[in-house]
């Protein structure tokens, strides 16, 4: 598991919310642990509004440990279709959706190459 970071670095944020990476990069060079505060929030004293903890190594190596890129993904693509079939569709919420399925069939693809080279779950290039 990667280290908690001395000092978390800030990703993202709004009028509302910001996003804060919590650990060290792992071996394969990205984070694992995301904790989201709202925007004024005292992260020193004030539980997160969420955490969001992704699968650190490789699933056959390490066992499920955290959610994957693809859940996420499946997660906001199933909101954008849901807004568009709310009260206010637009085509942001449309545009937003195909940028999402583009990122999920190249992870999509990334797997099925993975799974044809016997590499899939292991970490291995």
């Amino acid at each position: 598991m990667a280290n908690l970071l001395t000092e978390s670095i800030e990703i993202y944020r709004d009028d509302y919310i910001k996003v804060l990476c919590m650990d060290e990069q792992g071996a394969g060079g990205a984070h694992h642990l995301y904790h989201i505060y709202e925007v004024d929030a005292d992260v020193a004293t004030v539980e997160p509004l969420t955490v969001i903890k992704h699968q650190e190594g490789a699933i056959l190596e390490n066992g499920v440990n955290g959610c994957t890129n693809e859940a996420l993904l499946a997660i906001c693509g199933h909101r954008m279709e849901c807004f568009q079939k709310g009260p206010f569709p637009s085509h942001y919420n449309a545009n937003a959706k195909i940028g999402i399925d583009f990122g999920k069939a190249n992870l999509e693809a990334r797997t099925r190459d993975r799974k044809a080279r016997n590499v899939e779950g292991q970490t291995k290039a």
